[in-house]
Order: C-alpha cells, then structure tokens, then sequence
C-alpha cells in the first residue's frame, strides 16, 4: 500500500484478476496505517534478529515468527510448530469466545506463505525492526 495510491490502472493490465490493490496482499511500512486496517494487511517485522511478520484479520493482528521454531500467536491461539514440517510442538488457547474459531488455518498458511516468500526471494523488501509495544507477547512457560 505504500507503493500504491489505488489509482485502478493496473486493473486494466493484471493477468489474474481485476481490483489488485484491493484483492492482494497489502503490505504497510507504516505501523498506524497498518493498525487502522480491518483484513487483508501484513507488516514485515524483524523481531529480535528473526524474520516476522504480523498480520489484520478481522480487525485483530497476528504474528509468526520464524526461529528455530514457527511461533503464531493469534488474539486466542498460541501455537509453536517445527519449521521444517510444521508439526505442532505446543499449543495454547489463550482467550475463548464463543462460537469463534481459535484460528483459521487459511490465514496461518497466508502468513507462512508470505512470510517465507518475501524472505528468501525478495530479500530487499523493506522489513521494519519492530517496537516491543507492537508485540504479541508469548504466553508459553519457557
């Protein structure tokens, strides 16, 4: 979103779909711009030395860190998978709703997906040092 201004030319010439700047992923460098969105608005994070990335669905913000474990932690979910399979190490609900989902396995795999493209294929992409207030904290006793 910070390379685009939503002009609508580009819907003319995209091979895949119409309406781009609304239906792609949008990625923010500004951290406000990013927190006023509802869905569909990721932020590339340097986290402590470790490729992140935080994520809006729903008007809630999810993070997944990657170390020498996937860490996702989601408004009600904590999860902590192997990097290489993604076999869940340890889990935790954080806050139950009812009738909400803990997490959706499609936003999951979103993050993963983008997270690991732009990392390894798009490592000039601007990635942000994230402020500790931006943080999900981890509820794992470690």
């Amino acid at each position: 979103t910070d390379a685009c201004n939503e002009c609508g030319n580009c819907a003319t010439f995209c091979p895949t779909a119409d309406r781009p700047w609304r239906d792609k992923p949008r990625f923010y460098l500004n951290r406000g711009d990013f927190e006023e969105q509802e869905n569909n608005a990721f932020m590339l994070l340097n986290i402590d030395g470790s490729s992140a990335i935080q994520a809006r669905f729903n008007g809630e913000t999810h993070q997944l860190v990657e170390g020498e474990q996937l860490r996702y932690t989601s408004p009600r979910l904590e999860l902590s998978m192997k990097s290489e399979n993604y076999k869940v190490a340890q889990a935790k609900a954080i806050d139950t709703v009812d009738d909400a989902p803990l997490f959706d396995t499609v936003h999951l795999g979103t993050m993963i997906t983008l997270l690991r493209s732009f990392t390894t294929s798009m490592p000039e992409f601007p990635i942000i040092t994230a402020e500790n207030t931006w943080l999900l904290a981890s509820r794992f006793d470690c």
